[in-house]
């Protein structure tokens, strides 16, 4: 059997950043879980209406999570 690689596009519903990058995460989970296919995020973007571009966020939201943890300790 052949082995191919695909970059998929989706659109996901959220209202925060954090639940947006939790939702991909989970997808890659299922299909790590199912198919045995090292699924990735390779970007999370906002995606507002009428723009083209939209700003990374994983960055961002792994920076939160940092930050946060750091402040806790």
């Amino acid at each position: 059997m052949d082995r191919y690689r695909v970059e998929l596009s989706l659109n996901i519903w959220s209202d925060t950043d954090k639940g947006a990058v939790k939702v991909a995460q989970d997808i890659c989970d299922k299909q790590k879980e199912k198919f045995d296919n090292r699924c990735n995020i390779m970007k999370v973007c906002s995606s507002p209406f009428g723009r083209v571009e939209g700003e990374d966020i994983v960055a961002k939201v792994y920076r939160q999570e940092v930050f946060n943890e750091q402040s806790t300790q």
